[in-house]
C-alpha cells in the first residue's frame, strides 16, 4: 500500500498558526479597547466576542490554551487584559481533552474564585462549569 502525502509530515503549521492567533488576539484586544472607551458596554463585548469565538473549533481553543500556557500567549491573560477569563474566550474548551499541561480548572483557580463571587455563580469560565 503507498502512502500520498500532499505536505511534508512533522514540518508543522507554525506560519499558519502563528498568523491565526495573531489576528484572533488583535480582534480580541479591538472589542475590548472598544468597550474600555465606553462605545459599548462589557456586556456587549462579549457578545461580540462570543460571535468571534463561536468560529472557533474545539481543537482551535486546545490550541490558544497551549499556546497561552506555554507563555508565547501570555498577553492573552495579563492583568490588565484577561481576555480568556474575563471576556471567557475559552468558554468552549473541551477540558477533558487537555491531558499534557495543567489543566484549565486548576490553572485559573484563583480566577474561578473570584469570578464567582463577582457573578454568584452564575457564570462560568467554562461552558462545562467551573468545578471539577
Amino acid at each position: 500500500m503507498d502512502l500520498h502525502i500532499k505536505y511534508a509530515p512533522f514540518t508543522g503549521h507554525e506560519s499558519r498558526l502563528a498568523h491565526y492567533y495573531r489576528h484572533l488576539f488583535s480582534t480580541v484586544k479591538f472589542v475590548v479597547k472598544k468597550q474600555k472607551k465606553g462605545i459599548f458596554d462589557y456586556r456587549k463585548a462579549r457578545e461580540y466576542l462570543k460571535i468571534l469565538r463561536a468560529q472557533m473549533s474545539n481543537d482551535e481553543q486546545i490550541l490558544l490554551y497551549h499556546n497561552y500556557i506555554s507563555g508565547l500567549g501570555e498577553d492573552w491573560e495579563k492583568t490588565s487584559n484577561r481576555f480568556l477569563s474575563k471576556y471567557r474566550m475559552l468558554h468552549n474548551l473541551p477540558i477533558h481533552k487537555i491531558k499534557f499541561v495543567e489543566a484549565p480548572r486548576k490553572h485559573f483557580q484563583k480566577r474561578i474564585w473570584e469570578i464567582k463571587s463577582e457573578t454568584h455563580g452564575k457564570d462560568p469560565i467554562f461552558e462545562w462549569g467551573d468545578e471539577g
